[in-house]
């Protein structure tokens, strides 16, 4: 069964992520990981979906609420249209990166004019310079609602 993700969801993909590795020393080289990690996210500040999807291959997968997302094709079907017009005034905080190994691990939250996303998190499996799995949830709360 294909299921779309909702505008909301995807557009809080897209927010101006400003990522900041942590390192206990100045001269950390990143790993592969936190490479593809960091352009991954560099991608969606930009708000550049093509560049996005250069992180994915046809086998990927991205499992969020909303269903399975796979292949290029479909993460294109998610992503184009929703990087633009981007609604002014959001804020995005990174709360926790973990990166080990091969897996990237993110916990953020970030608020647009008309929703706050008080908690979001994304999963990141990454081989050979691309993004194979993902999951991704978010609490998403639309502004005047309890």
């Amino acid at each position: 069964m294909k299921v779309n993700l909702t505008p909301a969801l995807l557009s809080i993909l897209t927010l101006s992520f400003s990522l900041v590795m942590e390192s206990t020393a100045e001269d950390h080289e990143m790993s592969a990981t936190e490479q593809v990690l960091k352009y991954h996210l560099d991608a969606f500040a930009a708000g550049d979906g093509e560049k996005i999807l250069k992180d994915y291959t046809e086998e990927s997968f991205v499992i969020t609420p909303d269903g399975l997302f796979r292949g290029v094709d479909e993460l294109r079907e998610r992503f184009t249209g929703f990087v633009d017009g981007l609604p002014p005034g959001r804020q995005f905080t990174m709360m926790k990166q973990v990166v080990e190994g091969e897996y990237a691990y993110i916990v953020w939250s970030a608020g647009l004019s008309k929703m706050m996303i008080p908690y979001a998190t994304d999963t990141f499996h990454i081989v050979d310079g691309k993004i194979v799995a993902q999951t991704f949830v978010a609490q998403v709360m639309k502004m005047g609602q309890s």
